[in-house]
């Protein structure tokens, strides 16, 4: 009897043992393979949340580029029209018989176009022909920068000027082209000048995901016209950033270090106004909603891994 007794007993602590090595291998093998699909559903989760950021600043780059179309081609338009108008070339020169005439033209397409909000037409003895407004003593309009922009351009309507009204100090973007007489001399140029703020508003919507996405505008040149922070406009893009890329393709992605901030990017050229629309969002705002969501799948990844070994194990 001791001796069946001691074989039981034996048998019972064989028994233990091995339902605890087992209880142990499962357990270990559960948590190898959880981290094993941990990993790669994390890493697939990174793709995929980083190409998903991408599409996104995507479908947002493309609103703010057809935003931007249908703002300025009017714009453009109505600048081209008015330049080849003889009443608004010959004013300065014969302004009796043409500057009445061109001050209607002005009102009418102010009136037309609401976005709008100077159209004027300055000449080579410094004049400035406008509706409704008194230009500040000493004004020439030759030295002001949509005068300087046409005459760079020429003959094509300038890429866009921004600049800080004389009075009122508020930021505009002017188009502005050069008015030719028929001797092929130049006589002045043609302005229409937009609010700067209007245009922002929109390009700066902030997203609800991503907080830190909002859209700008840089010319042929990269030289900043658009821009919600007004210290950055006139400053040229690759001056201020670090980079790699280019505007080289009629559009892409691109990344950039702009004040110690990684930013990922998406631009679009747009050959009708010699302007590039881009896009961006901070990529430690990506990383942080990627970490969130791995470190999330991964929690729950392990917990069933463990359930299920455990499980299996008792089995």
């Amino acid at each position: 009897n001791s001796i069946l007794t001691a074989h039981k007993t034996m048998k019972i602590k064989q028994s233990k043992i091995l339902k605890n090595s087992l209880f142990i291998n499962f357990l270990l093998i559960s948590f190898l393979m959880s981290l094993l699909f941990g990993s790669l559903m994390s890493v697939i989760l990174y793709y995929y949340g980083i190409n998903s950021a991408y599409a996104l600043i995507r479908n947002k780059n493309q609103a703010a580029t057809n935003y931007i179309i249908g703002y300025f081609a009017p714009l453009h338009s109505t600048v081209e029209y008015l330049s080849k108008q003889p009443e608004i070339i010959y004013a300065a020169s014969d302004s009796q018989r043409y500057a009445e005439k061109a001050l209607l033209l002005f009102d009418m397409h102010s009136r037309t176009l609401s976005n709008i909000n100077f159209v004027y037409s300055g000449y080579e003895d410094g004049t400035l022909l406008i509706n409704d407004y008194t230009p500040p003593d000493n004004f020439n309009s030759k030295t002001r920068p949509w005068y300087k922009a046409a005459l760079e351009s020429s003959p094509a309507i300038s890429g866009g000027v921004p600049y800080e009204e004389a009075i009122t100090k508020e930021w505009l973007i002017s188009i502005s082209k050069v008015l030719i007489n028929k001797q092929n001399k130049l006589e002045g140029v043609m302005v229409i000048d937009t609010s700067m703020d209007s245009i922002i508003k929109n390009l700066f919507e902030r997203d609800e995901i991503y907080s830190s996405s909002y859209s700008y505008v840089v010319d042929k040149k990269g030289n900043i016209i658009i821009h919600h922070r007004k210290d950055l406009l006139g400053q040229n893009f690759k001056n201020i950033v670090e980079t790699k890329d280019s505007f080289s393709n009629q559009s892409g992605r691109m990344s950039y270090v702009f004040e110690k901030d990684s930013k990922i990017a998406y631009y679009t050229n747009l050959d009708s106004l010699g302007w590039t629309v881009v896009t961006v969002i901070n990529k430690s705002q990506i990383l942080h909603n990627l970490l969130i969501r791995i470190l999330l799948s991964m929690s729950i990844v392990v917990l069933a891994s463990l359930f299920v070994g455990q499980v299996i194990s008792r089995i």
